[in-house]
């Protein structure tokens, strides 16, 4: 099933870059109208922007419409146009010592047996175990392998990105790229804030998406 030509433009217009491919787009818009049964306009935009954010770039995007081919090659130069969507393969804290956040993974997994347990045991948490807070990880910087689905680029956190929190974000978690040489940018997606991530001469900033 064709999706409407409308929704194309709309998508294309949202996430620029890379393309959404065509196949992916009309088995999710069959989807959304004979499996789900959505018939108003906002609901199925918003189901199948939801679908796109949640699958693979991989499976969901062309190849070679995201980051150049030679993405590690540029040495600083900028990559015209528009923002490029990315998600994050994988995440790690490099301000802090491995031993400091192994201590806090042994922490949260003995805090998430003994959750387990109790419920186990049907015990209801009593007020201060409720308000016992999960262990975090300490912050300092974040390491980043992004993808479009068929290129990768490593990229370091510049600033703090409060909405993304080491030991929680998932990966596959997507994000707005948009490179510049030492500049910075003002878009704002969804409401978040710009944030900043380094890589070899290179500022991206980071939109989060989902």
């Amino acid at each position: 099933m064709d999706p409407p030509r409308d929704l194309v433009a709309w998508l294309k217009r949202k996430y620029p870059r890379p393309t959404v491919a065509e196949d992916w787009l009309r088995d999710c818009y069959a989807h959304m109208i004979t499996e789900r049964n959505l018939r108003d306009e906002d609901e199925i935009y918003q189901a199948v922007e939801d679908e796109l954010l949640r699958s693979d770039l991989c499976d969901s995007m062309l190849p070679g419409t995201g980051l150049p081919e030679n993405i590690n090659e540029l040495d600083g130069a900028p990559i015209p146009g528009s923002p490029i969507m990315v998600e994050i393969l994988s995440m790690e804290e490099v301000g802090h010592s491995a031993f400091s956040l192994l201590n806090v993974m042994e922490a949260r997994s003995d805090d998430e047996k003994e959750r387990a347990k109790r419920e186990a045991a049907g015990e209801e948490e009593d007020e201060d175990a409720e308000q016992m807070i999960k262990p975090k990880f300490p912050r300092s910087m974040l390491r980043f392998l992004l993808s479009d689905g068929f290129n990768t680029i490593q990229a370091f956190e510049y600033a703090p990105l409060p909405e993304i929190e080491f030991g929680e974000t998932p990966l596959g978690h997507k994000v707005n790229h948009c490179f510049l040489p030492w500049t910075t940018c003002s878009f704002v997606s969804r409401g978040s804030r710009p944030s900043f991530s380094l890589h070899p001469l290179l500022l991206a900033v980071l939109f989060i998406l989902q």
